[in-house]
């Protein structure tokens, strides 16, 4: 787990400096081609340690409407 931990920590960071901020936990899972489950439980992990901020994105459904889902980046330390 603490290689997914890594993993994911680094791709929230490349994704932060490249200036996209925030990925949903469906961007997480196409890029580390993980599960749901595992994705969230590793989400809450950061959360956890205190390393993730959350904000509420809009997306939009597979019938055209636009919806809020969360979305996570790593927290910018000071």
């Amino acid at each position: 787990m603490t290689d997914l931990i890594t993993a994911l920590t680094e791709l929230l960071a490349v994704q932060a400096e490249s200036g996209q901020g925030y990925m949903t936990s469906e961007d997480i899972e196409r890029s580390m081609g993980l599960a749901e489950g595992k994705v969230m439980r590793l989400l809450h992990q950061l959360d956890d340690d205190g390393r993730l901020e959350v904000v509420r994105v809009l997306r939009r459904c597979i019938d055209g409407r636009m919806t809020s889902r969360p979305a996570y980046r790593l927290k910018v330390e000071e």
